[in-house]
């Protein structure tokens, strides 16, 4: 029964494994792609294994609501909501009076060296009487697309905070699960070496070596995951935080 149970495992082993080697695969395109370089020179690199990347600097976003000024996204809103408001000045203008110089002067015999024999010129008044109804909407739809700039650069900007406070959120908590899932590698360890020390003292199974096994192989991805986690939340932050740290 030992037998047939530590030969179960190793076969549930066997059949995990392809799709741990897809991923890896996978991940190494990603990041060929990402970095312009070519598969062939960042795999063997990879294999040949080596510390998860942890962020070597420390989130430092001050208030959410001054580092958002400095995202593209909420910089891009407010450059439209100011045009907009400047369309507004644009078409209350059009309510008043504009004067105007015009004229025309027509010479004759430029060759022969003549004169000019006419010419007009004089201010010219435009008064919006008959073009007031076009006017006020005019003024309407531009105050319409002013208010919805604006709404568009409050949701951007919230939007933007939201993005930071849950990064920080998450980013602060990842030390605390790490710490925890680092304990547990730490005492599955102990209960391994536990195991191992009384099957060779003929006084427990393989079946429960085989057990410790796997719970520490469990506990030892626990805490790679929380590493990588932790690595996925600060790049998240930066990128909410448009690079903030120190």
């Amino acid at each position: 029964l030992d037998l047939l149970q530590a030969e179960q495992l190793v076969a549930e082993g066997e059949a995990a494994l392809p799709a741990y080697e897809v991923g890896f695969d996978q991940a190494v395109a990603r990041l060929a792609t990402l970095t312009a370089r070519r598969v062939a020179e960042l795999k063997p690199a990879l294999q040949r294994g080596a510390a998860q990347p942890r962020p070597r600097l420390k989130p430092s976003v001050g208030l959410p609501a001054d580092v958002v000024r400095e995202r593209p996204d909420v910089r891009m809103a407010e450059r439209s909501y100011a045009a907009a408001a400047y369309e507004v000045g644009v078409a209350q203008a059009q309510f008043y009076p504009s004067v105007s110089l015009s004229g025309s002067i027509t010479p004759t015999n430029i060759r022969h060296g003549g004169s000019i024999t006419y010419w007009t010129l004089g201010p010219s008044l435009n008064l919006p009487i008959f073009t007031g109804g076009a006017n006020t909407a005019n003024l309407k739809a531009a105050e319409s697309r002013a208010v919805q700039a604006k709404l568009g650069w409050e949701k951007s900007v919230l939007n933007a905070i939201e993005e930071v406070e849950s990064g920080l959120a998450a980013y602060n908590r990842d030390s605390r699960n790490i710490s925890a899932q680092g304990r547990l590698v730490s005492t599955s360890a102990e209960t391994l070496d536990l195991a191992r020390t009384n099957f060779s003292l003929g006084e427990g199974t393989f079946l429960a070596v085989l057990d410790a096994e796997r719970t520490y192989l469990s506990a030892q991805q626990g805490l790679a995951a929380a590493e990588r986690q932790r690595a996925a939340d600060f790049v998240s932050l930066s990128v909410a935080a448009a690079g903030a740290s120190q």
